[in-house]
C-alpha cells in the first residue's frame, strides 16, 4: 500500500496481493501433487522422507515404509483401457487413504505404485497397516474389473541408513511378495537379505546442513534430489538433450 499527503488529504493506493498469493498456493500444491490422484508426488514423498530421516535419527523415534504395488495393473489397461485403470487408481488413493493414520504421509510413486512414510512407527506396526491395506483393496469391488489386489514390502529405517538403502529394502520386500504368490505383504525384517547399493558420487541430504528455516532448507533439499539425476546422466553418458532438459 502507498500513500501521498497532499493539503489535507492523504490519497492511498494498494495493490491487491489476494490473485498473486492465490496462484503461488495453487502452483505450490499442483508441484506436491499428483494430478491424477490427488495424493502427494514422488518430489514430496523424497522431501517429507529426509525430513522423517532427520527426525528419526534426531530423537531416535522409529520410522518406517510401505510401498504397495497393484497386481496385474498391465492387464487392465490391455483389457479395459487407460481411463478404466485411471478410474481404478483414484479409487485406490481413496482407499488407501481412508485407511492409514493423519501423520501417515501416502505417495504416487507413478504408473501403479504407491508409498506410505509412517512416522514414530516400527516394522510391526507398519507390517499390520500393510495388511489392513491388503485386505481393504482385496475386498473392494471396484467397477468393471470387480476385484483386484496389490502386493505390499515393508521395512522400519536402521540406525545409521541413507535413503537409497532403506528404499531399496522395502522395494526388495514388495517384489519378494510378488514373486511368492502377489495380494500379500512382506515385512524386510522376516529374513530378507538385501545387497547395500554400491556408494559412489551421490548426494544425500544430511539434517546437520538443516538452517532452521523450512522454506531455506526445503529449496537446499530440492537443490540436492535435482543434483543426483544430472550426475547419473552425465556418468551415463547420455545425450546433451536429456541433460540440459
Amino acid at each position: 500500500m502507498a500513500s501521498k499527503k497532499s493539503g489535507k488529504y492523504v490519497y492511498a493506493s494498494a495493490r491487491d496481493v489476494n490473485k498473486k498469493v492465490e496462484h503461488e498456493r495453487r502452483l505450490e500444491k499442483e508441484a506436491m501433487h499428483d494430478e491424477l490422484t490427488g495424493l502427494y508426488n514422488r518430489f514430496y514423498f523424497h522431501k517429507r522422507a529426509a525430513e522423517e530421516i532427520s527426525r528419526a535419527n534426531r530423537y531416535k523415534f522409529p520410522v518406517s515404509m510401505i510401498i504397495a504395488d497393484i497386481d496385474h495393473f498391465k492387464n487392465v489397461n490391455d483389457t479395459w483401457g487407460h481411463p478404466v485403470g485411471d478410474d481404478i487408481l483414484g479409487k485406490m488413493s481413496r482407499l488407501m487413504a481412508q485407511n492409514i493414520r493423519k501423520s501417515d504421509i501416502l505417495s504416487r510413486l507413478g504408473g501403479e505404485e504407491f508409498v506410505v512414510l509412517l512416522p514414530e512407527t516400527d516394522s510391526e506396526k507398519a507390517g499390520a497397516v500393510a495388511e489392513k491395506l491388503r485386505s481393504a483393496i482385496a475386498s473392494f469391488e471396484f467397477p468393471i474389473v470387480n476385484r483386484i489386489t496389490a502386493s505390499f514390502g515393508v521395512a522400519e529405517l536402521r540406525k545409521d541408513e541413507s535413503f537409497r538403502n532403506w528404499y531399496k529394502r522395502v522395494d526388495d520386500a514388495m517384489y519378494k511378495a510378488k514373486e511368492s504368490g502377489r495380494n500379500q505383504g512382506i515385512r524386510f525384517e522376516d529374513g530378507l537379505v538385501s545387497e547395500p547399493i554400491p556408494t559412489g558420487i551421490y548426494f544425500e541430504w544430511n539434517h546437520n546442513w538443516e538452517s532452521g528455516n523450512d522454506e531455506i532448507d526445503w529449496q537446499h533439499r530440492h537443490l540436492v534430489e535435482m543434483g543426483n539425476p544430472l550426475i547419473i546422466n552425465l556418468k551415463s553418458g547420455s545425450s546433451r538433450e536429456l541433460i540440459t532438459r
